[in-house]
């Protein structure tokens, strides 16, 4: 019974929480308007910047105070949120466990086995080995792996041979200047 009436307060209070929120909103758009009413009238008097600062005083009253209430309607429904969620671990940690489903035995190996017999009674099949290659695949493999070996090092000649000419080509760069020795004499 306990329980409940947390959940009753929050189901009341929903509806005007959101009424609350709708007449803030309405609030706040009619706080705009009559600021946007108040900069048109102070443009057209002389002394505009005093005019404006006294409407946007006004204007930041009237939307502190808005604001308070929008965080204190928040801070109730954040309140309610919580007490729903320690109802609801509270009705859980009460309720009585729920029953235990059935464990499912696995399928007899066998057509005339039932499965309950111990494991150490059971032979374990070993798993089939793949086949090994035969020599001409084997032979294949290595010839396969010996001409990449071939390539590579011709892919490697080559390329030092490419680094050879491109460094022929450019023009030996100039060595730093030495420094001038330092002031002091020995």
């Amino acid at each position: 019974m306990k329980a409940l009436i947390p959940l009753l307060l929050i189901a009341l209070a929903a509806p005007l929480a959101a009424q609350e929120r709708e007449r803030i909103a309405a609030e706040r758009a009619e706080v705009e308007a009559r600021f946007a009413t108040q900069q048109r009238e102070c443009e057209s008097q002389f002394i505009v910047a005093s005019c404006i600062d006294t409407a946007q005083a006004v204007r930041r009253e009237a939307l502190a105070k808005l604001r308070k209430q929008e965080l204190a309607l928040n801070q109730a429904e954040r309140k309610q949120k919580a007490a729903e969620r320690s109802a609801e671990i509270r009705a859980k940690e009460n309720a009585p466990p729920p029953p235990a489903k059935p464990v499912p035995m696995p399928p007899a190996a066998e057509p005339g086995k039932t499965g309950s017999e111990p494991p150490s009674a059971r032979i374990r099949q070993p798993k089939p080995v793949p086949p090994q290659p035969s020599a001409e695949e084997l032979a294949a493999n290595r010839a396969r792996y010996e001409q990449r070996q071939i390539d590579a090092q011709k892919h490697r000649e080559e390329v030092a041979r490419r680094n050879q000419e491109r460094a022929a080509q450019k023009k030996p760069s100039v060595p730093l200047p030495v420094p001038p020795a330092s002031g002091a004499t020995p």
